[in-house]
């Protein structure tokens, strides 16, 4: 966990650097690239799936397909508090940032990304999920699979400058977020496991009794 903890938080402070000067040097400019060559990209099929990667439903398809797998519930309880935890979070920052988006801010208004236009860019809830998930549950499964998690959090994040949802700074700074948010939930997990709260043994112990009196 320690090992864990070291790389979520310093990997976190770098990519928040990494935010301030991509807010000061790189944003607009990005924007204007991607405006003027990656725009239509919305409508790829790699676009569209990695879209779909960044939202909470296929993200929880994905942390019950990895416990069923092998993973167990460690996975499953750890992987739902982290996507949870980045994405309440993220959208309660968005509520004080009130970010315009790229599309917006270039004088874009007739074209709205995905009915987004007008709703706050900064921190990208979908970076911030993504990123979460893959320190929640990529730490508790092989390597191969973590590197896919952290591929998939990174591509993620990409296809959301490309496409103008959001500016470099923004996906930076969810990514930071999700880091912080994962290793929560990692500790929260951890926890839960040493000592589960009340309800949770009553539910345990409530199973176990409906199977005994089902056998």
């Amino acid at each position: 966990m320690q090992r864990i903890a070291r790389f979520s938080l310093c990997a976190a402070g770098m990519l928040c650097l990494a935010a301030w000067a991509m807010y000061r040097l790189l944003d607009q400019r990005a924007a204007s690239w991607c405006a003027a060559h990656t725009l239509g990209l919305d409508s790829a099929w790699w676009f569209v799936v990695s879209k779909q990667l960044g939202k909470f439903w296929l993200q929880a398809c994905l942390v019950v397909g990895c416990s069923l797998l092998g993973g167990g519930k460690r996975v499953l309880l750890a992987g739902l508090i982290a996507i949870m935890l980045a994405g309440v979070t993220a959208d309660s920052v968005k509520v004080f940032a009130r970010r315009t988006r790229p599309p917006e801010a270039l004088g874009l208004k007739d074209q709205e990304v995905h009915g987004l236009l007008y709703s706050s860019s900064f921190p990208s809830a979908d970076a911030s999920t993504t990123f979460a998930l893959a320190v929640a549950v990529g730490s508790l499964v092989s390597v191969p699979w973590r590197i896919a998690f952290f591929a998939l959090a990174t591509g993620v994040s990409v296809g959301r400058v490309l496409t103008l949802h959001h500016y470099p700074s923004d996906v930076a700074a969810g990514a930071a977020l999700g880091l912080v948010c994962g290793l929560g939930a990692l500790i929260a997990c951890e926890r839960l496991s040493r000592s589960p709260p009340k309800w949770l043994r009553f539910l345990a112990e409530a199973s176990q009794g409906d199977q005994a009196t089902g056998a």
